[in-house]
C-alpha cells in the first residue's frame, strides 16, 4: 500500500472531533469541536503546546483543514452553511472567506486538500454520492462535479492528493474493506478499486484515542 494510501486510511479511520495539520515550520495545528464551538491550538516543533483559543461557530460539524503557503484553510459545516475561516501567519483569522455555493441540504461532511496548491474539497452528502469544488486563481470556485463511489455504501470518505491527481480513500460500510479512486491532473476519474484490510477501524481507533491523551487541556 502507497504512503499516500495509508494516510488517508488512518484520517478517515481515526474519526476523532479533530483536524491536525502541520505548518511549514514542523508545527502542527490542531482544530476540536467543543460543544457547539471550535477550539484551536498549536503543538510546537519543539513539543510544547500553545493554550486554547475559541472560534466562534454555532452547531459545528465535520471540521477539515489544510495548510497551503503558510496559512491554515480551516472548513466546517453549521447547520445551514459551509464556512471557510483562514488563519494567515501573524496569526489573525478571516471568518468569512470564500466558499463554494451550497445549499442547506445539501451540506453533508466535507474534507480538503492542497492540488498543486489549490484548495480542493470533497463534500459526502451520503454514502453513495460525493462531489468535488476547486478554488480557481481569483479565488472563485470551480462548479461542483461528481465523484464516482462505486457501488457499495461508503460510510466514511478523506482526501489526499500527490501534486495534480488527487486521491479519495473511503471505508466502505463492512469496515473491512476501503475503496480508492484517482483523479488524474487533466480531471479525468479513475473507476473505484477495493483492497481488504480486515476489520478497518479497531486498532487504529486505539491508536487515535492514545494519542489525544497528549492534547493539553482548556483553560
Amino acid at each position: 500500500m502507497s504512503a499516500l494510501t495509508m494516510a488517508a486510511v488512518l484520517a478517515v479511520s481515526m474519526v476523532p472531533a479533530a483536524q491536525a495539520t502541520p505548518s511549514m515550520a514542523g508545527d502542527a495545528q490542531l482544530v476540536a469541536v467543543e460543544g457547539n464551538t471550535l477550539a484551536h491550538t498549536i503543538r510546537y516543533a519543539n513539543g510544547d503546546w500553545q493554550r486554547f483559543g475559541h472560534l466562534d461557530a454555532a452547531t459545528v460539524g465535520s471540521p477539515t483543514s489544510v495548510f497551503i503557503k503558510g496559512e491554515e484553510h480551516l472548513f466546517f459545516t453549521t447547520s445551514t452553511a459551509l464556512e471557510h475561516y483562514v488563519r494567515h501567519v501573524d496569526g489573525t483569522w478571516d471568518l468569512a472567506a470564500s466558499v463554494p455555493t451550497v445549499t442547506a441540504d445539501e451540506l453533508g461532511a466535507v474534507n480538503v486538500t492542497s492540488l498543486d496548491g489549490r484548495l480542493a474539497l470533497i463534500r459526502q452528502v451520503d454514502r453513495s454520492s460525493a462531489w468535488l469544488s476547486t478554488q480557481l486563481a481569483d479565488g472563485t470556485w470551480s462548479a461542483w462535479e461528481t465523484a464516482p463511489l462505486g457501488d457499495l455504501p461508503i460510510r466514511g470518505l478523506t482526501v489526499t492528493s500527490n501534486g495534480g491527481t488527487l486521491r479519495l480513500v473511503g471505508v466502505v460500510d463492512d469496515d473491512k474493506n476501503i475503496m480508492l479512486v484517482n483523479r488524474s491532473p487533466e480531471g479525468v476519474w479513475s473507476s473505484p478499486t477495493y483492497r481488504t484490510l480486515g476489520v478497518l477501524g479497531t486498532s487504529l481507533g486505539i491508536g487515535a484515542r492514545a494519542s489525544r491523551r497528549s492534547a493539553p487541556t482548556s483553560t
